[in-house]
């Protein structure tokens, strides 16, 4: 409390009492959990939580709806959005359609400046080998889905390729064959 005398004895007449209060001034990372709710978000699959997690930290409301199923609502100020995973109801059936493709994705990226590492569809032993050899380590993936599931990373022998490519078979008929470019793996969220 400060110590304007005049202050302090009118606060006293009035009757007010001191009580321990602690004040935080500005937000950053050591206090950061001060200033988000409680989660409760169990069940939703790590795609929908990148979400909520990042939504909480912003201040913005998070209501889980179905956490079976990946559903939940965002509010801000006067505006709800409602989400499954990492789409939200602004999501056009186009968009989508291209982010689920990796190999539309890839050619949108393409078409706007972006590197993108050499890609070809699976087709015969000696085709898939020869891709292989002329890039020296590749990537093996289902056209379709999501999270990662049937991707075989650095494959650089054809015991491997072949293997691989029998693995994403179990989540799509088409098989994408890419670069392997080393480095950081990003999951982008549009």
């Amino acid at each position: 409390m400060h110590n304007n005398r005049q202050a302090i004895a009118l606060y006293e007449k009035l009757g007010f009492q001191r009580v321990p209060v602690f004040v935080v001034k500005r937000r950053n990372a050591i206090n950061e959990a001060l200033y988000t709710a409680p989660d409760g978000e169990e069940g939703l699959n790590p795609y929908a939580r990148i979400i909520t997690n990042e939504a909480r930290r912003r201040g913005i409301q998070v209501h889980v709806l179905d956490a079976e199923q990946g559903y939940f609502k965002l509010s801000l100020g006067g505006r709800s959005v409602t989400c499954r995973e990492a789409l939200c109801e602004l999501t056009s059936a186009v968009a989508m359609s291209r982010c689920q493709d990796k190999y539309v994705t890839q050619r949108v990226l393409k078409k706007h400046g972006l590197s993108v590492p050499a890609q070809c569809f699976a087709t015969t032993p000696e085709q898939n080998q020869a891709f292989m050899e002329e890039h020296e380590a590749i990537v093996v993936k289902p056209l379709l889905g999501e999270q990662g599931q049937g991707i075989a990373v650095n494959i650089t022998d054809p015991d491997q390729l072949q293997a691989a490519i029998n693995r994403a078979r179990n989540f799509g008929d088409r098989i994408l064959l890419e670069q392997y470019c080393p480095g950081e793996d990003l999951r982008i969220v549009v």
